[in-house]
């Protein structure tokens, strides 16, 4: 009784104390801007229509439904639809809550006494020969019920850091979670408006291809006038040939992206009923949030996953430092015994025991230094994975507003090569009206804006999803503050 009351005494004393190095957050990298010299406040582009309006850099916080800010009804049903069906999401989803009842499991069963009740009857047939006495054997039973309590002392933090652990490992499984969430989010939109874009190149292309067939059959017909060689005929044909070649590739694009879209919703291609998206009908968001550069880390799951794992790790150095250190046990039981179970609730039946006891490691063969150095590189080897994952994550805020800036400079160029082959279009059309010009002089030109019309759409789509790029970058309206694990507790 001295002993256990004694163990108890320094377990309270010592409860608040854990080996192990303490985790902290890691300071977020002290810059202003995502890019050299300061970020831009604008990004400008030859405004014709709304897809090419400048764009603007604000200090705000980006929303968590951002796809909304493209105003298209059919794309948010997309995104919406994606999120309630999406198979993979909720495969993760489910992982996750097997990863945050698995660290309550352990914390419960770590930190609370187990009680475990038993009831056993024992029959067994003694012979008094053995002992040297003549008497015949006889049968005896035995009736024992009892309730047996077991504890132990965390005096030294290790369990402590083991549910430390299991917890930071249900943070990372969480955060890998809300990064495939955001990710399945930004794959929907970007995907939509390819979509849209090569619909709007196959309508094009179609459009062209009637131009070529009617400029052929004039190649042919002034041919068979002796107005030109067989040589401008094989040249018309070739290229009629040549474009039409085009439209199975774009084809086979539409339904690749369609097929993809459908699976990201959940469904099977050939049972699919994604909406139509018109290139046109998709609103450029001109106002962009930018958060300020040290927000970014608590902004992107996926560094959160790694500081959720450098956590891990910082915990489990502890874990294994404890194993070095004395561990104390505790013990009880409280039953009765009886050869008759007709008396084995009564009072002279019970029996119990109460135990206390201290192990202090003295030789594992180096085992207990070597498992310590290994948790202490592994936790090395995390500080350093999540200083990589920082790293790409502003690079890829960086990339982003360096690849808008750009989408502006050709978008800009796009729409002036379509101004200039419209001119020229225009031009002649009003020589052909006046007969100065001929239909095959015609015919090429507006070949010529409807190709320069391909160039524009692509533009415009690149512009559009490099947008959503930039959200994805800043990670997708995902706030730590709002969703945090710790802000979703277990229920218990």
């Amino acid at each position: 009784m001295r002993l256990l009351l004694l163990s108890l005494f320094f377990g309270l004393l010592l409860s608040g104390c854990a080996v192990g190095p303490d985790f902290k957050s890691p300071a977020a990298p002290s810059v202003t801007s995502y890019t050299k010299g300061s970020n831009p406040s604008e990004i400008t582009a030859n405004a014709k229509d709304t897809h090419g309006a400048t764009q603007h850099l604000i200090a705000k916080e980006l929303p968590h439904n951002w796809w909304t800010m493209f105003g298209s009804e059919p794309l948010n049903q997309m995104v919406e639809l994606a999120l309630k069906n999406n198979p993979n999401l909720e495969s993760l989803q489910q992982t996750l809550l097997s990863a945050q009842q698995s660290a309550y499991a352990q914390e419960q069963s770590l930190t609370i006494p187990s009680i475990d009740a038993s009831v056993k009857e024992t029959k067994q047939r003694f012979n008094p020969a053995a002992f040297g006495q003549p008497s015949p054997p006889s049968i005896f039973s035995l009736t024992n019920a009892s309730v047996n309590i077991a504890y132990n002392l965390d005096i030294f933090g290790g369990i402590r850091r083991q549910i430390e652990a299991a917890y930071a490992q249900a943070d990372a499984q969480a955060f890998t979670y809300e990064a495939a969430r955001i990710t399945l989010e930004a794959n929907v939109v970007t995907t939509a408006i390819k979509r849209a874009a090569v619909k709007t190149q196959i309508d094009l292309t179609q459009k062209i291809i009637q131009q070529q067939e009617e400029l052929f059959h004039i190649t042919e017909l002034r041919y068979q006038l002796g107005a030109v060689s067989q040589a401008d005929v094989a040249v018309a044909k070739e290229s009629l040939a040549k474009i039409k070649n085009t439209l199975p590739d774009l084809d086979n694009q539409y339904l690749r992206l369609d097929h993809q879209l459908a699976v990201y919703l959940g469904q099977l291609p050939s049972q699919s009923n994604v909406a139509s998206l018109n290139l046109a009908e998709i609103k450029l968001p001109q106002d962009l949030p930018l958060s300020v550069p040290s927000e970014l880390v608590h902004q992107r799951p996926d560094i959160l996953v790694s500081e959720a794992q450098l956590h891990a790790a910082t915990a489990q150095v502890g874990v294994a430092l404890s194993g070095e250190y004395p561990a104390i046990s505790i013990n009880a039981s409280y039953g009765t015994l009886s050869a008759n179970p007709s008396t084995v609730f009564s009072r002279n039946s019970a029996v119990w025991s109460l135990s206390s006891g201290i192990v202090q490691p003295l030789f594992h063969g180096g085992a207990l230094k070597a498992q310590t150095e290994a948790a202490q590189a592994l936790l090395k080897s995390a500080a350093l994975q999540y200083q990589q994952t920082v790293l790409n994550a502003f690079q890829n805020v960086a990339d982003s507003i360096s690849t808008l800036e750009t989408d502006g400079q050709y978008l800009n160029q796009s729409y002036q090569t379509y101004d200039a082959t419209s001119e020229q279009m225009n031009l002649i059309q009003q020589q052909f009206d006046t007969g100065s010009m001929s239909y095959m002089q015609l015919i090429s030109a507006q070949l010529h804006q409807e190709q320069s019309a391909i160039a524009l759409s692509q533009a415009k789509a690149n512009r559009l999803n490099d947008t959503a790029a930039f959200f994805l970058a800043l990670g997708g309206g995902w706030s730590e503050e709002a969703h945090h694990p710790k802000n979703n507790p277990i229920e218990k």
